[in-house]
């Protein structure tokens, strides 16, 4: 018999929502079944026995282990918080952008006869050279004071897309939200207007309105969740790194199995049966 401190127990440690406890009550019951059964079958004793129970005391060991890695490194001071934030102030500025996007090529109608692939080449070609000047051109005039919903207008008309244009501002614009190589324009000074930059899929300009430094308290959990993941990781590498294990390759060469060979069944992390009492707790 289960009493109910014993299940509530159990349970609390496996972290069973309240909702799913009845169902794992009944598996419960019934691994306690199967369990019995085996042992009244001697199944308890012998090579195979103690050597499958070491390796499942492993794999309590190494999840017991990662949890209490993620208990410790999810204490973070506010001090790491706040030091890591004057740090890199830059990571948290957040500006409203306008962003022109020009296409790499024009759409074109196919061609009236067959081209070779030296003319077609020459073709894809001189459609990239005059889309790309055409995004210089939009740039200087963005530069010159022109309005970006108007200017990407006319970059969607030039390069015959029939789609409508895609919407110019960006509103709270952070480093992470934009590609890496695009992450400067956050540099700028309000009313500046950017270099164009080149994408495989087109060409981008870029005019910052505004910037405003994101306060710590809008980015404390964040900073805070980030830190976290940095420590467990560091700390999981730092055991992971503490021994390397020798292997004798000889060894493995001679019993790799051959082609067409499939692993043998029970390998490490096969799990048993799922199943369990049929009383519940008492």
């Amino acid at each position: 018999m289960v009493t109910r401190a014993e299940f509530e127990q159990l349970a609390d440690i496996l972290q069973v929502p309240p909702a799913s406890r009845k169902q794992f009550a009944n598996q419960y019951a019934m691994q306690l079944v199967i369990a019995d059964d085996a042992r009244k079958r001697g199944l308890d004793h012998g090579v195979r026995y103690e050597e499958l129970l070491k390796l499942a005391r492993m794999q309590v060991l190494t999840r017991q282990l990662a949890q209490s890695l993620q208990e410790e490194t999810a204490k973070v001071p506010d001090k790491d918080i706040q030091d890591y934030y004057n740090k890199n102030k830059g990571e948290y500025d957040e500006a409203t952008l306008e962003r022109l996007y020009i296409p790499r090529s024009q759409q074109q109608e196919p061609p009236k006869e067959a081209l070779s692939e030296a003319d077609t080449k020459k073709r894809q070609e001189d459609s990239a050279a005059v889309m790309k000047k055409e995004a210089d051109d939009l740039r200087a005039r963005a530069a010159a004071g022109e309005d970006f919903t108007k200017l990407q207008a006319e970059a969607y008309k030039f390069a015959n897309f029939k789609a409508s244009p895609p919407e110019v501002k960006m509103e709270k614009a952070r480093r992470t939200g934009l590609p890496p190589a695009q992450a400067a324009v956050l540099e700028m000074k309000p009313g500046e207007v950017s270099q164009v930059f080149a994408d495989p899929s087109g060409y981008f300009v870029y005019k910052l309105d505004q910037k405003d430094t994101i306060p710590l308290e809008r980015v404390h959990d964040e900073i805070k969740s980030s830190l976290q993941k940095q420590r467990l990781q560091e700390a999981t590498q730092a055991i992971q790194q503490s021994a390397t294990p020798t292997l004798n390759d000889s060894y493995f060469a001679q019993t790799s199995p051959g082609p067409g060979s499939q692993a043998p069944m029970g390998t490490p992390g096969t799990r048993p049966p799922t199943t369990a009492p049929s009383n519940g707790p008492k």
